[in-house]
């Protein structure tokens, strides 16, 4: 590792950040979606009949898929590590970079494994047995021991890793004052702007639990579980991308910008999700016009109203951020 007294080019630092960060995203997105899907592969298939189209050679292509994308997730973080390490980070730091993204990997580990227990436990037909995306399951403690080993797994790796997290924590605080003011300042205006991104991922979380919202409320007089528990993904993804954009303000205040400076840089951010929004909303007030004939009474209720509300609700959060005299742009 590069001595902290030893500024390193800020082209190379802000490299090879911008290089860690891309591993530690991939590692965040595939890890959890690989090991759900493997989770729930291995559950259905040892619940459902024998004639399920999982049975034989698609279940083992599909396992392996999972276990090269969680190798390929792990091998990525092992990755960014060396890269954060390489670019001057110390290794306190360097650990609770890598901590806290596993966390977070963590949490959607545990969210999707208790909304797979939770659809099982409200989903069944009328003869009382459970149905699954394969039909009804000949026998469901298979999938519900899967998932409780699942959701086992996911706090395990959340326990441990917030173990680190803080006592690299405590050691931060201990050495803050033998890190190098350059790589200090260059790290965390970068994981702001980073952290900023969190906006268009929060854009598209609303628009798929929006989506969701307005589609499909006439095909059932009973609430769909299955829907529900999509919902329930979509509106858990938005709220974590609002707490991942205030992140941001947290990096920002570290690096040494004012409040106003910071807040405008919030506020930019916010305003450009705002705008994303309303494109949405409008769109799908035109398209609620153009499928008055496609749409059934109930969903063309729902779909207005959706998309009224989604487009206020962009309309709301420009307003609320819009430009103050004395803020920079």
């Amino acid at each position: 590792m590069a001595p902290l007294d030893e500024a390193l080019p800020e082209q190379d630092l802000q490299s090879a950040l911008s290089s860690a960060g891309e591993g530690l995203g991939f590692c965040l997105l595939s890890f959890p979606i690989a090991t759900f899907t493997g989770a729930l592969a291995i559950g259905l298939w040892s619940s459902a009949p024998e004639t399920s189209p999982l049975a034989g050679a698609p279940l083992w292509i599909l396992l392996s898929v999972c276990a090269l994308f969680c190798l390929w997730a792990v091998v990525s973080a092992r990755s960014a590590r060396r890269r954060l390490a390489q670019a001057g980070m110390p290794l306190h730091a360097v650990q609770r970079h890598i901590s806290a993204m596993w966390i977070v990997a963590a949490v959607f580990m545990l969210a999707g494994g208790l909304c797979a227990l939770g659809y099982l436990a409200v989903t069944s037909g009328p003869d009382g047995g459970r149905y699954a995306l394969f039909g009804p399951l000949e026998r469901p403690v298979p999938l519900a021991v899967t998932f409780v080993l699942y959701v086992l797994a996911g706090a395990s790796l959340l326990g441990r890793n917030w173990m680190e997290l803080r006592k690299a924590e405590r050691i931060s605080k201990l050495q803050a004052g033998r890190e190098a003011a350059d790589w200090f300042r260059q790290t965390h205006l970068h994981m702001a702007h980073s952290g900023r991104e969190g906006v268009g991922v929060f854009v598209i979380a609303t628009f798929m639990l929006a989506l969701v919202t307005a589609l499909g409320n006439g095909a059932q007089p009973q609430p769909d579980a299955a829907r529900l528990t999509i919902m329930g993904l979509f509106a858990l993804g938005s709220l974590l991308c609002a707490f991942w954009v205030r992140r941001s303000r947290r990096h920002f205040e570290a690096a040494g910008l004012a409040q106003e400076e910071i807040q405008g840089q919030m506020a930019s951010a916010w305003r450009g999700g705002a705008v994303m929004m309303i494109i949405i909303g409008a769109g799908g007030l035109g398209l609620w016009i153009l499928g008055q004939d496609v749409l059934s009474r109930v969903d063309r209720l729902w779909t207005l109203g959706t998309a009224l509300v989604y487009t206020l609700a962009g309309i709301v959060l420009y307003l609320w951020n819009r430009p103050k005299r004395g803020l920079p742009e």
